[in-house]
């Protein structure tokens, strides 16, 4: 493997372990939990990306404890503190309860493990070594998606020409060639890209999220090819925006109470001709089962503990819905810690901000906090700290050329 860093207008081929075996990592996880071999399935059963990660802690991590400027640390103390509040609640629904759920730990591993491990990284190798590793990312995410594909036996001219029926995507979402979850996966690797200036790698993921054919991945796939060419780049978001998308995003869990009603499902079918939970993807019934099933709660990971326990169905074995499932297992409070961190942490720059707004949307409708989920937010931890990285760098540019400037005019 080879990378090239740019040094003096020229660029050098070098050779980086360390480089390599976040690649390796990265690569590792998608393909664990998106690849359609035998051995993906065998290894994930072993959990051998976890053992990947505590050898990855022992080698790069234990040496940060005594770093003093680690880089991405106020989005690692965002992403600790919601963890802590979200556990600190589900201790009080267990304690309640007068038990303890081991499976509320496993939730706390998911939540911090891919930030902890991207930190690692970013404090391991060089910031711009990133585009190596999201590039080994995306060419592993078209090879699994393609493979999936073309093992289908779909992949035709006709089916092709059909995935540019839009209306379709939007209606069931079903692709004529091969869906895949992937396709979330190919926007921010776009976000990322078309960031970076990577143009040819950003039509690259562009592609593979038209082809995963999943509906908020290709409407924001969409939107992002017009705003990010425009959006500033090293702007914050201000309060007056940030706000007002907090508060938006904490209310629409409640939403759901509303659209599993009968009520909603026939207005719905009146309206549409479609039934609702065909439109929805089976979560209609999937919500219903929950909250009519007046469970006791325990915390992190009651729903999904319930409906793999009760349910035992692949489309069942999860909530598919981030948000309502924090709600309905953290009460609003973990709601407002949950959004509030993750926002926030998003401030810095209009990039990482629409991008966090796009992954918001997903959670209402998907499952990314949990097992086969992890390599979603390892990348999206990328684009986040690079971005949150260059930010800082060009404020403190800015404040040092503000400086010279200031001692300069008391010079003359």
């Amino acid at each position: 493997m080879k990378s090239y860093i740019k040094d003096n207008s020229r660029y050098k081929v070098t050779f980086n372990v360390r480089q390599i075996l976040f690649a390796f990592v990265v690569c590792f996880f998608l393909f664990s939990e998106h690849g359609h071999f035998e051995l993906s399935v065998f290894l994930d059963n072993l959990h051998v990306k976890h053992f990947l990660v505590m050898i990855i802690a022992f080698l790069y991590g234990i040496p940060l404890l005594r770093k003093k400027n680690v880089r991405g640390a106020a989005e690692v103390r965002y992403v600790l503190f919601c963890a802590g509040i979200l556990y600190v609640i589900t201790l009080a629904f267990q304690a309640f309860h007068l038990t303890f759920k081991l499976f509320s730990v496993g939730e706390v591993y998911y939540f911090i493990m891919p930030v902890l491990l991207i930190t690692i990284m970013f404090n391991s190798t060089n910031k711009d070594e990133a585009d190596f590793i999201m590039t080994c990312a995306l060419f592993t995410s078209l090879v699994l998606y393609f493979y999936g594909a073309f093992k289908s036996g779909n992949v035709t001219a006709g089916n092709i020409l059909k995935m540019l029926n839009l209306k379709n995507l939007f209606i069931n979402s079903i692709s004529p060639i091969y869906e895949s979850s992937i396709s979330n996966y190919f926007l921010l690797m776009f976000a990322y890209f078309r960031y970076r200036g990577k143009e040819n790698r950003a039509i690259l993921s562009a592609i593979g999220c038209l082809f995963g054919y999943k509906r908020f991945a290709v409407l924001f796939l969409i939107i992002f090819i017009v705003v990010l060419r425009v959006v500033p780049r090293y702007k914050s978001v201000s309060n007056k925006v940030l706000i007002p998308v907090i508060i938006f995003f904490c209310l629409l869990p409640l939403t759901v109470y509303f659209v599993i009603t009968d009520s909603f499902s026939n207005w719905f079918f009146s309206k549409f001709g479609l039934d609702f939970n065909e439109f929805s993807m089976s979560r209609f019934q999937i919500y219903r089962a929950i909250v009519y099933a007046n469970i006791p709660n325990y915390g992190l990971g009651t729903t999904t503990a319930y409906l793999r326990a009760n349910i035992k169905t692949i489309a069942a074995a999860n909530l598919h819905n981030d948000l309502f499932r924090f709600y309905y297992e953290t009460t609003i409070l973990g709601t407002i810690t949950f959004t509030y961190s993750y926002f926030k942490m998003s401030q810095k720059s209009w990039f990482t901000f629409l991008t966090m707004v796009y992954i918001f949307f997903e959670l209402f409708g998907a499952f990314y906090f949990g097992q086969g989920s992890m390599s979603f937010w390892l990348l999206a931890y990328i684009l986040i700290f690079t971005i949150s990285i260059d930010c800082d760098n060009h404020k403190k540019q800015l404040e040092e050329a503000a400086n010279k400037a200031l001692i300069n005019e008391k010079q003359k």
